[in-house]
């Protein structure tokens, strides 16, 4: 389905991948606009300033590196188009390690916007990851 999307959005998810891939925290966060909102089966979280988008990213790089994160990958499964500024992509993720633990694979939904000429994360609906243990700088 990577066909579909435009490639400024395909663009965009790469750097995005790659941020995570170099566990760089405040690479992903500079692709989140303020506000923006993250959901799943736990909570519900607005960060309305950009120090907590970072904060919360560099403790889940952390998090990633502590559990021996080699990489990750996505595949897009969905995604909506719904006009030039708005669209919505949802994608399975697939995190592998430097050990043998099996990779995590998770469904996510991205609700973004472009702003500026630039894309942005609106919403994060994270349906279907598992937690893994948290330290105790996570603020969501």
């Amino acid at each position: 389905m990577n066909d579909a999307l435009p490639t400024d959005i395909l663009n965009f998810f790469a750097k995005y991948k790659e941020s995570f891939n170099q566990l760089d925290g405040v690479a992903v966060a500079s692709l989140y606009r303020v506000p923006s909102v993250i959901v799943d089966d736990a909570s519900y979280t607005i960060w309305d300033t950009h120090e907590k988008i970072e904060n919360n990213m560099m403790a889940l790089c952390e998090i990633y590196k502590q559990h021996k994160f080699q990489q990750t990958d996505f595949q897009i499964n969905q995604f909506i188009l719904q006009n030039e500024n708005f669209a919505v992509v949802d994608m399975r993720w697939t995190i592998s390690h430097t050990d043998s633990s099996p990779p995590n694979v998770f469904n996510t939904t991205y609700n973004i916007q472009k702003i500026d000429g630039e894309w942005k994360v609106n919403l994060v609906t994270a349906y279907s990851e598992k937690r893994l243990k948290k330290i105790d700088s996570v603020q969501r």
